[in-house]
């Protein structure tokens, strides 16, 4: 039996025109990459005026708060140095709300009027043109439309997927997902195969906060483990 335990993988290349080369420029960086992290700080110190930009991709995202938890930070920060008049604080995510979760997502709106903060949705970051400081975004409810952006300071939240020894092999779902029964993380098709962590097609937030309890995983093991004699052993990857 195996039990596959793995996270996601991001995606600046395949799917951002102009990164990762982009990320030469000092205005823009990004969180999630230990590379491109001490770039966000930078650009944040350095800003001047003008827009400082942040973005959620058009793919699940560990922890679909972060970009806007930086955003937040960035705000604080320009506001404690004197610099917030002359920033525009923008939010462009591809999601047609401002969080999932709606009791969330309520709070967040009035946290966003009152820090005059500007949200426009379905929008997803397609290309960044560092020799202009544009940063160009596709419009998900018109396709074949783009928005262009002048950016003092780029924070990109990179679009994800699962890795490449799940995606491209025939564990994984029309999306690119382990394919999983949410009810015991057991694979659809090959029952030898059990799931956890964010390469899985569950239904919850790649994110700490989903796991709950684990319940799930200690029912099943105990079941799966008495078969591991016919599948050759338990192993983890």
């Amino acid at each position: 039996m195996c039990v596959t335990l793995m996270d996601t993988m991001l995606n600046f290349l395949l799917q951002i025109k102009g990164l990762p080369d982009g990320f030469n420029d000092a205005k823009i960086g990004s969180n999630y990459s230990v590379n491109f992290v001490e770039k966000t700080w930078r650009a944040l110190q350095d800003f001047r005026e003008g827009n400082a930009i942040f973005t959620f991709p058009n793919t699940p995202v560990k922890c679909a708060g972060a970009p806007q938890k930086i955003m937040y930070l960035s705000e604080h920060y320009l506001r404690k140095r004197g610099k917030r008049s002359k920033a525009n604080i923008i939010y462009n995510t591809s999601l047609p709300v401002i969080f999932g979760v709606k009791k969330y997502a309520d709070v967040l709106l009035n946290i966003v009027k009152a820090r005059d903060i500007i949200v426009n949705y379905r929008l997803n970051l397609i290309e960044v043109r560092t020799d202009k400081q544009e940063a160009v975004f596709e419009t998900l409810d018109h396709p074949g439309e783009t928005r262009t952006f002048q950016y003092e300071m780029l924070h990109v939240t990179p679009p994800m997927a699962a890795p490449d020894v799940i995606q491209k092999s025939v564990l994984a779902d029309a999306g690119g997902w382990l394919d999983v029964d949410k009810e015991n993380l057991q694979h659809k098709k090959y029952s030898n195969i059990f799931g956890i962590g964010d390469c899985t097609n569950l239904p919850t937030s790649k994110t700490a906060a989903a796991v709950g309890k684990p319940g799930t995983f200690k029912l099943t093991m105990p079941i799966a483990l008495k078969s591991t004699s016919q599948h050759g052993g338990l192993a983890f990857r």
